[in-house]
């Protein structure tokens, strides 16, 4: 009894799998030993019953090779999965692009410098060579003074594939501000438009796109003016659906509720303030400031910005008394002497400076309406300028000794009689907000307000409920697609102009 004392107490399962008897010869006795090779595993999946050695179970890792694990995980995500995925995501916002009746029709014009030839101007051609229907012409206004520099840039191959287009055409003329992306071309236009050639008139209705050069722009830029501008213009010598008979209908794809012929067609734009005085967009978004992507309907405004481009004709700085067929072709006189969006004679300083408001306010004295279009399911533009500091316009103002503010103030006054003879281009406000911002400017607000009214105190009473009257709301798109929709395609744009490109198609 005494060797019993020697034998391990082990529950059964342990003597049986984990342990062998063996005797001790000597005191016959049985002695419980390890044995050499283990035994089978079975795992407790119900459909997985295969034995495993234990030996054949893979280590658990260490937290070195799980760290590395994760951080390998990580990097395929950043680089691969999630690109991947956004570039799915906003494909419909980029369509490739198409063979389309819309192509070379319309001229874009900028105005550029060669600070500008490395840094925004490369990504917004290539936004511009993305467009789903393929501009005429990109025309590049350059200063006269630079003319050397850039030729001799372009011999050495200095600059990248995005000038080398068929389309893409530089100009060098003399330095007429930011007013330099459309006064060149509208004289040029003008002009041929002033010869004794019959079929020279068609140089009046030419489909002109203006665009700052330091923006990315939305691929259906183009299309979407020029689409609108056809419809609600089907007699449009340009029109690619000309109607055979004046009983046709405009584009049945584009929706026209109401006859707009003769609007200037743009994306953004801002309401006047009733006080004349400018609102700046970073706290007026939204309020004055209205964007294409924000709204789903068309809606007048005071004036088009080129920030997000507009669409105009050389027809529309004319008296309509001169045009054809109210008035025999050729001219007596050249159309450019009739234009006074050429001329800055009495015009205040600031003129030069602000283009926006300058070209606009003679859209208004012509009687042409402003209109912000919808731009449904596609990106707004971006602005380059904060990104590579090149503010060339806010550093000219400072030369000149004048604030943004100031110069636009000034013009915005200049033609207060335009924006109250035309009405409607004033937003909704409350009587007090209204006061409030004419307190604002004091004597010379209330002054200024008055320009171009009649001196009735019964005609100012009228004047003030037209503006009350005539400045509806916006017809706002949903949350999702402003707050959200447009921002997931805004980083597409980014993404598309920075990084992989934008998708190509058959254009032949």
């Amino acid at each position: 009894m005494a060797s019993d004392a020697h034998v391990p107490l082990l529950p059964l399962s342990r003597r049986s799998h984990d342990f062998d008897e063996e005797v001790d010869s000597d005191t016959d006795t049985f002695i419980q030993s390890r044995t050499s090779s283990p035994s089978p595993f079975r795992f407790s999946a119900p459909l997985l019953l295969v034995p495993i050695p234990r030996r054949w179970r893979r280590p658990r890792p260490r937290p070195r090779s799980r760290f590395f694990l994760f951080f390998t995980f990580v990097l395929i995500s950043i680089f691969i999965i999630i690109p991947l995925s956004f570039h799915v995501i906003t494909a419909s916002a980029f369509p490739a692009k198409t063979p389309s009746p819309y192509d070379d029709i319309a001229i874009v014009s900028l105005a550029s410098s060669l600070s500008r030839l490395h840094k925004t101007l490369p990504y917004t051609l290539r936004t511009l060579h993305a467009q789903s229907v393929r501009p005429k012409e990109i025309r590049i206004y350059l200063p006269e003074g630079e003319e050397q520099d850039v030729l001799q840039l372009r011999a050495e191959g200095g600059l990248g594939r995005e000038f080398q287009a068929g389309n893409v055409k530089m100009y060098f003329v003399s330095d007429q501000g930011p007013g330099t992306k459309f006064l060149p071309l509208l004289t040029e236009h003008l002009s041929f438009a002033s010869h004794s050639d019959p079929s020279s008139t068609r140089y009046l209705f030419q489909p002109l796109i203006v665009l700052d050069d330091d923006h990315l722009y939305s691929p259906s830029l183009v299309s979407t003016l020029l689409r609108t501008h056809f419809a609600i213009t089907p007699d449009s010598p340009f029109n690619p659906h000309l109607p055979v008979n004046s009983t046709s209908r405009p584009d049945p794809d584009v929706g026209v509720e109401r006859n707009l012929t003769g609007a200037a067609l743009g994306l953004r734009g801002q309401r006047i303030r009733p006080n004349m005085r400018w609102a700046s967009p970073y706290y007026a978004n939204g309020r004055y400031t209205v964007q294409g992507w924000q709204i789903d309907e068309p809606y007048r405004t005071g004036y088009l910005t080129a920030n997000a481009g507009y669409l105009i004709l050389p027809s529309y700085f004319l008296p309509r008394d001169l045009l054809p067929p109210l008035s025999p072709h050729p001219p007596a006189e050249p159309y450019t002497h009739h234009a006074a969006i050429l001329n800055y004679t009495g015009a205040p300083s600031s003129a030069r400076l602000v283009d926006d408001i300058w070209i606009n306010a003679h859209l208004s004295l012509t009687s042409h309406p402003r209109l912000i279009l919808p731009l449904p399911s596609s990106s707004p533009s971006l602005a380059l300028d904060q990104l590579f500091s090149s503010k060339l316009l806010t550093s000219n103002m400072a030369k000149e000794g004048v604030s943004r503010q100031d110069a636009n103030d000034a013009m915005i006054q200049y033609f207060a009689g335009a924006w109250e003879a035309e009405g409607g281009v004033w937003f909704r406000e409350d009587a007090d907000e209204e006061g409030e911002g004419l307190l604002d400017m004091g004597e010379e607000g209330e002054r200024m307000g008055r320009v171009g009214r009649q001196g009735n105190e019964g005609e100012d009473d009228r004047g003030a409920r037209r503006r009350k009257e005539g400045g509806s709301d916006p017809v706002w798109s949903s949350w999702w697609r402003r707050k959200v929709m447009n921002r997931v395609w805004a980083l597409g744009l980014v993404w598309r102009s920075f990084v992989t490109g934008f998708a190509e198609g058959d254009r032949s």
